[in-house]
């Protein structure tokens, strides 16, 4: 949990979401230095009953199991392994448009993406979500696909194969 994954963007895109869908739940998922910002935040906003931070997981499977979607309201970023792990699960994701992630996120197609800070599209995007499951779903399969063909295991080996036959 530090500044710069944008968790103060997500938590004012979640409390005008939540206010449209008093159903939904937040996760925040990690410890660092952010964290008792994080935590005031979600009391500032009212969210204690329906934003949880669980801290550091190492069951992450089970994590994902109860996810709907995800948010990556990152400021910074390079390819952030959460992205490709919700990806290759078939989980749907509104993103930042920093780092590497905009190769992997094609807008409206694979999932949403939104500039890094503001919380109107981020609200609006993660709404979109809610509003259209089966958009979602769509998105999310083939963001799937993509991970599956680029990102396997199988296709690094080849990679690197491919870099031992040109030595």
């Amino acid at each position: 949990l530090f500044p710069d994954k944008g968790h103060k963007y997500f938590l004012e895109a979640f409390t005008e979401v939540h206010r449209r869908y008093p159903d939904t739940f937040g996760l925040i998922v990690g410890e660092g230095p952010s964290h008792d910002e994080i935590k005031q935040q979600v009391t500032d906003c009212r969210l204690d009953r329906s934003v949880s931070m669980c801290g550091v997981r190492y069951d992450m499977d089970n994590v994902y199991e109860h996810v709907d979607y995800l948010v990556i309201p990152s400021l910074t970023e390079g390819l952030p392994y959460v992205l490709l792990e919700a990806m290759a699960l078939g989980i749907p994701v509104v993103a930042t448009t920093v780092g590497d992630i905009p190769k992997l996120i094609d807008d409206g197609r694979t999932g949403y993406l939104v500039a890094p800070g503001e919380v109107d599209q981020l609200a609006e995007k993660m709404s979109l979500f809610m509003e259209d499951p089966v958009v979602a779903e769509q998105m999310a399969k083939r963001a799937k696909e993509i991970v599956d063909n680029e990102y396997s295991s199988q296709r690094m080996v080849q990679q690197v194969e491919q870099i031992y036959l040109k030595i």
